[in-house]
């Protein structure tokens, strides 16, 4: 059976929102994945988004709890 996987990436202060430190993130994810033999199937991104403080709005998190939550994934990355 192929293991469903999530990659989470997240940066709480990009400034010059290059993407880079998400990118490094992203590379090293798909290591572990290929690693395990487990299939990526979404990659949820939040940004420069803070995760500090418990009123912040993290979509690409929430979406990806709702997603574990409906059976679709079996791992997350992050």
């Amino acid at each position: 059976m192929t293991t469903r996987a999530a990659i989470y990436l997240r940066i709480s202060l990009d400034a010059a929102m290059n993407g880079l430190a998400i990118e490094r993130q992203r590379e090293d994810c798909k290591a572990i994945a290929k690693q395990r033999g487990w299939t990526v199937v979404h990659t949820y991104v939040d940004q420069s988004i803070s995760a500090s403080k418990k009123d912040v709005e993290r979509p690409d998190y929430d979406a990806m709890v709702a997603s574990l939550k409906r059976g679709e994934l079996d791992a997350i990355i992050c």
